[in-house]
């Protein structure tokens, strides 16, 4: 699938849900953004076309904005795909 098709269908699957422990609103636009923009190495951008992939052909849930985990700090998004996180 080319990538501007990709992304678009990602978008238009996505939905956002309350967002209550983030200061920060991120869009559904903003995570496919991310994804597709995403620069790295190989593996990353592999990851990141699979995750893109799997949620141009199924709903998916944007759960939380961003926020740090409790257990090392690191700022990440929460997104459901397909209802699994």
């Amino acid at each position: 699938m080319n990538p501007h098709k990709l992304t678009t269908l990602a978008k238009r699957n996505g939905s956002a849900g309350p967002m209550w422990h983030t200061d920060v609103r991120v869009t559904v636009g903003t995570v496919v953004d991310l994804l597709a923009t995403k620069t790295g190495g190989p593996l990353t951008r592999r990851a990141a076309n699979t995750l893109l992939t799997e949620m141009a052909q199924d709903s998916w849930e944007l759960v939380e904005g961003i926020h740090s985990s409790g257990s090392d700090g690191t700022p990440h998004i929460l997104i459901a795909v397909g209802g699994a996180r």
